[in-house]
């Protein structure tokens, strides 16, 4: 029975906002997939009530309800999405519980670039990841994959159609995968695994940080995307949410990092509190890593500028005064 929507929508492999500028008082964000802004959707955690403070739905007949998302992230006709939420909330037969797998799901269809189930749509993720800098041995160190465009699809399981599939490892072992578009038609650009396909959930991993550890680096790099951290190489770890949990804080403490630098996208019209959140990481981390450095971008993100612009940028900033 639904007591917090939050779990639920988390459930359907939807990335949240918990805590923050913008979220109000009870709610949880997300994408708007109306607008295409990112986590300004508002949702009440006990009613499901919506609303995006940037589009407020202006034009859209009918206005959209919860069930219209669940619609959208399930996949499924909306009197299938309405139905998920009745017996979730308790209605009619009760809602079987939705336990993490005991290892890793990965989305029908989804094929190596190596040796690919459907060359065309390999040709086109690859060409995707090109223009955003990965190179094939990127690839292959980050054991990246995808999902053809069309594909048949488990009972139950939403479509995870026309996406990279990056897994998240802990311990060295995949726990957990992000599936992002590369096909520029969805209305949501990533999607995360939902509860069922997954070992560990996303609020409880950081993209990057095994790599981090092996290497033997102390000088980690915080940023928010994956593909940010993939630029800067073993030493970029990605949060993957707007604000740390106290799971990702843990392994950043066990991690044992000398130095950490919060390297947070760069603030826009859209999204003016990016340094607000980054300053609150920095806070959090600052209570078991002694220098810690936030630094401040203009003119792209990470993965947009470059490494070595980059830290270029984080040699030019100071240390924070704790």
């Amino acid at each position: 029975m639904i007591t917090d929507f939050e779990e639920f929508v988390q459930g359907l492999g939807v990335d949240t906002k918990s805590a923050g500028k913008d979220v109000g008082y009870n709610d949880f964000n997300v994408d708007c997939p109306y607008c295409g802004y990112d986590k300004h959707l508002g949702i009440h955690r006990q009613s499901g009530y919506i609303n995006c403070w940037v589009c407020q739905f202006d034009g859209i007949v009918p206005r959209p309800r919860i069930a219209d998302l669940v619609a959208l992230w399930a996949g499924v006709p909306l009197p299938v999405a309405r139905d998920m939420l009745r017996r979730a909330k308790g209605y009619g037969v009760p809602k079987p519980q939705m336990p993490h797998a005991s290892q890793v799901v990965w989305p029908s269809g989804c094929s190596s670039f190596s040796q690919p189930a459907n060359r065309h749509d390999r040709d086109l993720a690859y060409t995707y990841l090109k223009r955003r800098g990965v190179t094939t041995d990127d690839i292959d160190e980050h054991r990246l994959m995808f999902t053809p465009r069309v594909v048949s699809r488990r009972e139950d399981e939403p479509s995870y159609a026309g996406r990279i599939i990056m897994p998240v490892t802990l311990g060295g072992e995949a726990v957990n995968w992000v599936g992002r578009d590369y096909t520029g038609t969805q209305k949501l650009k990533y999607k995360n695994a939902i509860t069922t396909m997954a070992v560990v959930p996303m609020s409880a991993l950081l993209w990057g940080l095994d790599k981090f550890i092996a290497s033997g680096e102390r000088w980690l790099r915080l940023c928010e995307g994956i593909f940010d951290a993939m630029t800067l190489g073993v030493v970029g770890a990605s949060v993957q949410k707007s604000t740390l949990s106290v799971d990702q804080l843990a392994l950043i403490g066990r991690a044992k990092p000398e130095v950490v630098s919060v390297i947070f996208d760069p603030a826009t019209g859209v999204d003016r509190h990016v340094k607000a959140r980054a300053l609150a990481a920095l806070y959090d981390i600052s209570a078991f890593v002694n220098r810690v450095k936030l630094v401040e971008l203009t003119g792209g993100d990470v993965a947009e500028l470059g490494a070595d612009k980059v830290l270029r940028a984080e040699r030019e900033a100071k240390f924070w005064a704790i």
